[in-house]
């Protein structure tokens, strides 16, 4: 007895529509640039004050004790490496920050500080030792976690 169907048929309507909001999402990547990356890359800049510089993968030097004896003078003396005002570390964790500095575009975000003193600790100077703030290289831990970020919502299982 003869075969009357041989064949397979498949039909792509929903996986072009699933794909056509891929690529709408993927076109303007500012939404989770705004919201959840930005919010993950302040949550990296608290990690690197919480852990002076461990986070991003070059610990902080030590303060020297001249340094610790003038914070104590002025009652700061349990506060972290580069926090004697807190104005570099809110401008780098904190949204709201007059000195941070947030740039988003399409395709991009860039998270930083307009506060004159971090590019001194960046980079240091004579009598002060460099203290990366932004690492050369964000370790993988959290451009892996960035990525996943995108990832969920150019596939649209963010919620947006």
């Amino acid at each position: 007895m003869p075969c009357e169907k041989t064949n397979v048929e498949i039909h792509l309507g929903q996986t072009l529509t699933m794909l056509d909001g891929i690529n709408a999402r993927a076109r303007n990547l500012k939404p989770v640039l705004t919201g959840d990356l930005t919010n993950a890359i302040h949550a990296f800049f608290e990690d690197q004050f919480r852990t002076a510089g461990a986070a991003g993968g070059s610990p902080w030097l030590p303060l020297k004790a001249q340094t610790l004896a003038f914070k104590a003078r002025y009652g700061r003396a349990g506060m972290g490496v580069l926090r004697f005002t807190n104005q570099m570390w809110a401008s780098l964790t904190k949204r709201s920050h007059p000195l941070g500095r947030r740039i988003v575009t399409s395709d991009s975000v860039e998270v930083g500080t307009n506060d004159p003193k971090a590019v001194k600790h960046q980079d240091g100077l004579e009598g002060l030792p460099a203290r990366k703030i932004a690492p050369d290289v964000v370790p993988d831990e959290y451009t892996d976690r960035w990525d996943s970020l995108l990832l969920r919502y150019v596939e649209g299982r963010d919620g947006q």
